[in-house]
């Protein structure tokens, strides 16, 4: 009974581990099936290996194709510019066809692959695949360009009686939108001229493809001749504003060659054949259109500019000008216009950086506010940006307002820094409403802060408010000298000249600056430095110091060394007999030296620490000695 038993219990046992492995042999071979699956579907699913295989032989071959391709075309895009014969048509075919690949329209065919053609350049646009093209897939292009030119918007319409699962431009997926009345409706906004090509697909890799060119988007550009030149005038005033964009000047430009003559005096005289310019962004009131780029003069000049109509207004260059314009020159050119004008711009909203002009300028009509507003450089700056520019062309206005670099300044972004006027005479008539003239030798009429800057131009207003550097200034003018002569003709409706070696009218802060020319008017307020210097207010702390000056004073009531009539100087020199007093004061002829004192010249030579830290000693001798400002010897 108990051997029994035990031979139950054996068998048990075994019978347990029987199963036990049975249990890991399905686990095994479950296993080994999913790993098998996984080994299957690595190999040959979506994701495998041989797909992946599959796909890198699939784009060798396409790059091999497209290999061939581009080695046809890059020896076309050399030939097109040295080959007399190069016909964008027939050789770019014949090319291809003798290289063993069809074309048909811009689809080239290379070992079964399409690409498509941009036949301008010539290069591959995009590559279309090994689908069958359908032509039941029609599509239509069309385009609207903005209004300045700086963008493009692209219509899309495609029709097709099946659903479009694929829309490419330009190797750029476009989302599929819903279909309206059995359409397709894109819209695509670019910003660079070029071919542009739309791939449509259906389900079963059928396509079609359509393109379009845009060409009138503002593009930078480079000026070599007087085409260019024109070419660019001409689009920018059909509205091209070149915003964002860069305009090169690459040679010198001579407009109207050999249609002027030049006498050895410098006059200048344009023959009968010559053609007037039409500025770059001309003013018009019902339709203006204004330069916003940049424009890089690279330091050439523009030659023959010739304008000879006084019922125009903004003229110059450049009418008005809201971008940038540097290191350009005007030479051997006139204009007579009517106000608003400069020889690089009439009027300048933007930046004019490094600018020299040598033509004569006149305004011989006026604003009906009475101003002329013409300046060597520009007629006004407003809101923007003047610097580093020179004058030597003569400027004249028959009404005021009136300046070697600008008439006018105003509202500045920085301060009109290192401009010089070198010309022979800046000239004003004045308003007939108050007998202004507002005329310097830098500007008529300063809103803006003038530093570093300086004339030497004689000065002549037939109103008031005449001075070397500015006409009237109501912000600061500092480190500025000028030396020539300064003289008011005529009064204004006060009975006063205001006619001073720096600045006629003042109403604002005039330091570390001098004067070396002869100052004079025909009744008072005539000043070596200022003619007239307005009070202080809470809001202004207008004062006249570290100045000095060599130049005579001519006689009158109200005429000092250094300020003509109004408050006092602080620091401030003249040179012993050059005035009676240094400030004539406001309410009679009896001055004062009071913050202005008279210096013998070995005293004033001897003054350079006492003026301050701005002034340096004339060790070069370029001012007979008197101390000078430092920027003058600084490189």
């Amino acid at each position: 009974m108990e051997k029994k038993q035990g031979q139950e219990q054996f068998r048990y046992v075994k019978n347990a581990t029987t199963g036990i492995t049975l249990i890991a042999l399905t686990i095994t071979i479950i296993l080994l099936l999913i790993l098998a699956g996984v080994v299957i579907n690595l190999t040959i699913g979506e994701n495998g290996i041989l797909n992946y295989a599959k796909e890198a032989k699939v784009k060798t071959e396409e790059e091999v194709a497209r290999e061939k391709l581009e080695l046809v075309l890059l020896d076309l895009q050399a030939k097109k510019y040295t080959d007399t014969t190069y016909n964008e048509t027939t050789y770019i075919d014949t090319a291809i066809r003798e290289n063993g690949m069809a074309v048909n329209g811009d689809v080239v065919f290379v070992d079964g692959w399409q690409f498509q053609l941009d036949r301008s350049v010539p290069k591959i646009g995009i590559s279309l695949g090994r689908g069958e093209l359908e032509e039941q897939i029609q599509i239509v292009m069309t385009s609207e360009m903005s209004t300045n030119y700086e963008k493009a918007t692209i219509y899309i319409e495609i029709s097709y009686e099946k659903e479009i699962t694929s829309i490419i431009l330009n190797g750029e997926e476009i989302t599929i939108p819903e279909k309206q009345n059995e359409k397709y409706l894109i819209e695509k906004e670019v910003t660079d001229n070029g071919t542009y090509s739309v791939i449509a697909k259906d389900a079963e890799e059928k396509y079609n493809v359509e393109s379009i060119m845009i060409t009138d988007i503002t593009e930078d550009m480079n000026i070599y001749n007087v085409e260019d030149m024109i070419a660019f005038r001409d689009k920018v005033n059909s509205g091209r504003t070149f915003k964002g964009k860069t305009v090169q000047l690459m040679n010198d430009i001579e407009l109207n060659k050999n249609k002027y003559t030049i006498a050895e005096d410098g006059t200048l005289t344009f023959d009968n054949t010559a053609t007037q310019w039409t500025p770059i962004g001309e003013y018009q009131l019902s339709q203006a259109h204004y330069f916003y780029g940049t424009f890089e003069g690279n330091n050439h000049s523009v030659k023959g500019v010739f304008i000879d109509d006084e019922t125009k207004h903004y003229q110059g260059l450049f009418g008005i000008n809201y971008g940038t314009i540097k290191n350009l020159a005007i030479e051997e050119g006139t204009i007579v216009s009517g106000p608003r004008t400069g020889a690089i711009a009439g009027g300048n909203y933007g930046t004019i950086d490094n600018a020299v002009n040598k033509i004569d300028l006149e305004a011989k009509t006026e604003t009906s506010s009475g101003n002329s507003v013409i300046g060597g450089i520009t007629g006004f700056t407003s809101g923007g940006i003047i610097k580093n520019s020179t004058n030597y062309g003569n400027v004249i206005g028959t009404a005021s307002q009136v300046g070697g670099i600008c008439g006018i300044i105003e509202n500045l972004k920085e301060d009109m820094t290192n401009c010089a006027n070198l010309c022979k005479q800046i000239k004003a008539g004045a308003r007939s409403t108050d007998g202004m003239s507002l005329v310097g030798g830098i500007v008529g009429y300063g809103g803006g802060n003038i530093t570093q800057s300086y004339n030497i131009a004689d000065v002549i207003g037939n109103g008031s408010n005449v001075g070397g550097i500015a006409g009237s200034s109501f912000q600061i003018v500092m480190k500025c000298y000028n030396t020539g002569t300064v003289q008011s003709l005529g009064i204004n409706s006060s009975k006063n000249n205001n006619v001073g070696g720096i600045s006629g009218y003042a109403a604002n802060t005039i330091s570390e600056c001098y004067n070396l020319g002869n100052v004079t008017g025909t009744t008072r307020q005539v000043g070596g430095i200022v003619g007239s210097n307005a009070s202080s207010t809470v809001l202004i702390k207008q004062e006249i110091r570290n100045c000095y000056n060599i130049g005579n004073i001519g006689k009158g009531v109200y005429y000092g060394g250094i300020v003509g009539g109004g408050e006092g100087a602080s620091n401030c020199y003249y040179l012993n007999g050059k005035a009676s007093s240094g400030v004539g004061g406001s309410t009679s002829s009896n001055g004062t030296d009071t913050g202005a004192t008279a210096k013998t010249e070995t005293q004033l030579k001897g003054l350079t620490a006492t003026l301050g830290r701005e002034f340096t000693s004339d060790s070069s001798n370029i001012n007979n000695g008197y101390p000078i400002l430092k920027w003058q010897v600084e490189e």
